[in-house]
């Protein structure tokens, strides 16, 4: 056991985490961005979905090992980074947005995968969640050589790197050409990552860390940091995988990935307002592209849509024998069935609307969502862990968990951002920082839920063919009392938008207002994540559509952001049943599919 499993474990935390401090130094140097790093960049997750999908379809990919494939898909991932943040290099924030948006789009990919694979399910999760535990030297001998390699090449490259501070113009005015020295060290430290996925898994947040602590330490040059970073992030893992050794829940011990999460969102937190932004955001202006003189028209024209979408989702379905078209006999048949979940979806995709509208405009953040900011995530940490300590629970006592987890996170949210007097680009990152470190809660939740994982994986996944028609009845109470109080908002979601000073100079209390909105908020988010779970961007993608047909005024675009929304989720549940018919995908996975994509476009056209 000592030989075996006991050293090798300490072997492999001390490799593993030098690696990614030396993998964290280089990003933060070559991409002079000091949130940078593995994780933030949508590497690892790249490496980890590439690893997944060969392991389940094409495992004849890894007769040579998972390096390769892990390289591929951190590759694959690192290049839609960089071309969805084209500005990166001219604002720190903006690469790292465009790195965690790319991060939930592959996670949601990734559910899907776990999702359908019962067989391999546990096996998958411990995977990763980043777990350190060995039985043999493997690993070790795999990591060492490169690690190895990865630090000689940096050394060799120091000089290049420590003259890329200067800038480009700086470095060739020395005589340095920079677009050779770039890819090179982009590679070596996307090389690096990869390889420590697929020893290891996933392992977050220690290459934001390291370089922290190494500059904090005294070390300036970037000679000194480049021999350091290896030794600190060896001695940070170790000695995280140490403290999660010694710390059981129930018959488990805490994910060593799941513990740096938890350490590493804090920390990107702290170091949020101290970032410079080297330009400043453009204005975020929320009106239509073209604006339409009668915009209750195109609402009744939603609403015709929508009632399609309903009729269709209620009566065609597929069944062993072909399409079937329910008629007046199927009635009962509808509603045992159907009624229920089309209901919810209904009403999650209102509440998600309504939701997603009211932030945008308190905000002043055309990039904003419940989704984005991690409200849904903080609502859907009360459902898990009322879950794990309540097993018995009630709708009552569920209602109340996930609107008060999702109050929390919106109020620690906005607490941070006002640091940095809500800039646009820094809400987004503090919400998705956050929602991090509560997803990273829930994991570890997940983790100790014994026989409720499956049931928990199902429920985060967001799918519908669980409600009961309570559920149902519920979300629908919420959704119809959010979309009659909507018109007590509509003042201040018009001049919220205007800035501060416009609204206090039109007489408004700024932080009621806010306050009032914010628990509206909560309250929507809550009432849709019982149903759909935490991530389907719906609420990011309703008011936009909504204010592409020409719809400005807050009160018409509420309207028709629910109506949007709740027609996207009516034929994400109704397209669910039928794609993969007998099998089906979970409506708010299905709607993550299109949103994640959707956003990663709409930041492209902003860069």
């Amino acid at each position: 056991m000592f030989v075996y499993s006991h050293l090798p474990r300490i072997a492999i935390s001390i490799l593993a985490g030098a690696a990614l401090g030396l993998a964290g130094t280089l990003l933060q140097q070559v991409l002079r961005n000091p949130l940078a790093e593995p994780t933030t960049l949508g590497i690892s997750t790249g490496a980890q979905l590439a690893l997944v999908i060969a392991l389940l379809w094409q495992p004849w990919l890894l007769d040579h090992g998972r390096e390769t494939v892990a390289i591929a898909g951190a590759l694959l991932a690192a290049a839609a980074v960089f071309a969805v943040a084209r500005s990166g290099q001219s604002s720190p924030l903006s690469l790292v947005m465009a790195g965690l948006v790319v991060n939930m789009t592959l996670g949601a990919i990734s559910g899907v995968a776990v999702l359908y694979n019962h067989e391999y399910l546990s096996e998958l999760f411990v995977w990763q969640s980043g777990r350190l535990e060995q039985s043999g030297w493997s690993q070790v001998l795999f990591l060492a050589p490169r690690l190895a390699c990865a630090f000689i090449v940096s050394l060799l490259l120091t000089r290049p790197l420590a003259l890329m501070e200067l800038g480009d113009e700086g470095a060739q005015s020395l005589g340095l050409r920079m677009a050779g020295f770039r890819p090179v060290a982009l590679l070596v430290a996307v090389a690096l990552s990869a390889s420590v996925v697929a020893a290891v898994g996933v392992i977050a947040f220690v290459g934001l860390a390291v370089p922290t602590l190494v500059s904090l330490a005294g070390a300036r040059r970037l000679k000194e940091r480049l021999l350091w970073a290896p030794a600190f992030g060896g001695s940070l893992l170790w000695l995280a995988d140490q403290l999660v050794q010694q710390v059981a829940i129930g018959n488990t011990t805490l994910p060593t990935g799941v513990a740096t999460a938890l350490l590493g969102a804090p920390l990107l937190l702290v170091l949020l307002p101290g970032l410079r932004n080297a330009a400043a955001p453009p204005a975020v202006s929320f009106a239509a592209a073209r604006r339409l003189d009668r915009p209750w028209l195109a609402v009744s024209m939603g609403l015709a849509v929508l009632g399609l979408a309903l009729l269709g989702a209620l009566a065609v379905g597929k069944t062993m024998g072909g399409w079937t078209v329910a008629g007046g006999d199927a009635a009962d048949f509808v509603a045992r069935w159907r009624g229920a979940r089309v209901l919810a979806a209904l009403s999650a995709g209102t509440l998600l609307g309504l939701a997603g509208t009211m932030i945008q405009r308190m905000t002043g953040n055309a990039l904003a969502s419940p989704e984005i900011l991690g409200i849904s995530s903080g609502a859907s940490l009360g459902a898990i862990a009322l879950t794990v300590v309540l097993p018995g629970f009630g709708l009552a006592s569920l209602t109340a968990a996930t609107t008060a987890s999702a109050g929390l996170t919106l109020i620690i949210m906005l607490a941070v951002s006002r640091t940095t007097e809500f800039s646009p680009q820094r809400l987004i990152l503090a919400g998705v920082a956050l929602g991090t470190f509560v997803a990273a809660l829930s994991e570890m939740l997940i983790a100790t839920g014994g026989s409720s994982r499956t049931f928990l994986l199902s429920w985060m996944s967001g799918s519908t063919y669980r409600v009961t028609w309570d559920t149902a009845i519920a979300a629908a109470c919420i959704a119809t009392v959010s979309l009659f109080a909507s018109p007590l908002f509509a003042r201040w979601l018009d001049v919220l938008p205007l800035g501060e000073s416009s609204a206090r100079s039109l007489g408004m209390n700024i932080g009621q207002a806010r306050g009032c909105i914010a628990v509206a908020c909560a309250l929507m988010t809550a009432g849709a994540t019982i149903v759909i779970g935490p991530l389907s961007f719906v609420g990011l993608v309703a008011p936009h559509l909504a204010r592409a047909v020409g719809i400005s005024r807050a009160l018409p675009h509420l309207v028709a952001a629910a109506i949007a929304g709740s027609t996207i989720m009516v034929l994400a549940d109704w397209l669910g049943r039928l794609l993969i018919f007998p099998w089906q995908i979970p409506a708010g996975l299905l709607a993550a599919l299109v949103g994640g994509p959707y956003f990663l476009v709409l930041m492209w056209r902003r860069a």
